[in-house]
């Protein structure tokens, strides 16, 4: 499964995505870890502090293009959307490792591989592209990423609701919302999850740093109108990247992984089929823009 957590700047998503992924080592799986936002706190609470880390957000859309698109395409002249349409679509694993997957992860343990979109790099800097173009690869990646029973990946996505705007969560088999118990947080989780309920991607949200868990959990619901997968209470353990996973925070990944694996069971994981349907849509939206901008002229 691919979860991915997200959520409104400093509510705990990168935290979450930390434990969660240490969660899935105690259990004996096979985890890669994905850090999509710019600061890179996963990547960093992972071990990782190396200037040549392979980051994919310099150059793994091309990569991608130019090893799985039909004709070598290149990046000046195709999209990444193009991937979807063509006759053959791109295959990607964890084991064996495909060639986007050696390039572009290393190996941090047994169990671990990390990769990483990077930080602003030239191209974003001097205004080429925006930042998000970063995490793009993520779009083709994530969808046809085939893993094996006891393979699991963890994504921490940039944060706000700029992260479901993208469509990347389509690649999600869930998606995990952090909420802190402000008007802020609740605010921008509610818009996070209208732009995943519009890409039909699967989610739930977790109330993270409640103080008072009772009104905290009776704030919230009031303003979101569902139950949350479940309640982590504020702990100065919780921004501490240790190693080892501590107890106290086992019962609430626990409830994470057992919600969101029952979910799976029972709906299956629809990754590639909703990430078709979202490139469909768009070019069904763009064509219909096009159209009406001819009549207008």
């Amino acid at each position: 499964m691919i979860i991915g957590f997200l959520g409104k700047g400093g509510s705990g998503k990168s935290t979450l995505s930390h434990l969660y992924t240490k969660y899935l080592l105690s259990k004996g799986k096979t985890v890669l870890a994905i850090d999509s936002d710019h600061n890179m706190d996963l990547t960093y609470n992972l071990g990782v502090d190396d200037d040549s880390f392979p980051y994919f957000g310099t150059d793994g859309t091309a990569f991608i293009l130019e090893n799985f698109g039909e004709n070598n395409m290149s990046y000046e002249t195709h999209v990444y959307s193009d991937l979807f349409r063509q006759s053959v679509h791109p295959e990607f694993s964890l084991s064996p490792e495909d060639k986007f997957t050696k390039k572009y992860s290393e190996q941090m343990s047994d169990k671990l591989k990390v990769m990483s979109s990077g930080p602003h790099n030239d191209v974003i800097l001097h205004g080429n592209r925006c930042s998000h173009s970063l995490s793009t690869p993520l779009k083709v990646y994530l969808p046809f990423l085939k893993l094996k029973e006891d393979e699991s990946v963890v994504v921490d996505m940039i944060a706000s609701s700029d992260a479901a705007a993208t469509g990347i969560p389509t690649g999600f088999s869930f998606a995990i919302v952090s909420v802190e118990p402000t008007i802020h947080s609740i605010k921008s989780a509610k818009q996070i999850m209208e732009h995943l309920s519009f890409f039909n991607v699967p989610h739930g949200y977790v109330i993270n740093k409640s103080i008072n868990k009772d009104g905290d959990l009776a704030f919230i619901k009031s303003h979101l109108d569902t139950e949350p997968v479940t309640v982590f209470e504020f702990n100065t353990n919780m921004s501490k990247p240790e190693n080892h996973l501590p107890e106290i925070f086992s019962e609430q990944l626990e409830s994470i992984h057992k919600h969101v694996s029952d979910f799976i069971l029972d709906n299956g994981d629809n990754r590639k089929s909703l990430s078709t349907e979202k490139i469909c849509r768009n070019k069904t939206y763009k064509d219909v823009t096009l159209s009406k901008k001819k009549v207008f002229c």
